[in-house]
């Protein structure tokens, strides 16, 4: 393992996961919708609570905890 690619393990390892209070709201209110909403629904739910979130971010926590929309 080089130098630089074992630094930016070691990094990797010290910061903590990202989004993780939007990933748990995200979830929440799927889950209120019984998996019915998508990404575009669950972003202007959000909006209407105040949290500005982009389609590409959505779409990306959405896969990272496996819900799809019906």
């Amino acid at each position: 393992m080089s130098e630089s690619a074992y630094y930016a393990r070691r990094k990797a390892a010290k910061t903590p996961p990202k989004h993780t209070a939007l990933s748990l709201e995200i979830k929440s209110l799927f889950l209120q919708s019984h998996g019915l909403v998508g990404k575009r629904t669950l972003r202007d739910l959000l909006k209407q609570r105040g949290m500005a979130v982009g389609l590409y971010l959505m779409r990306k926590l959405m896969n990272q905890q496996g819900l799809f929309g019906k």
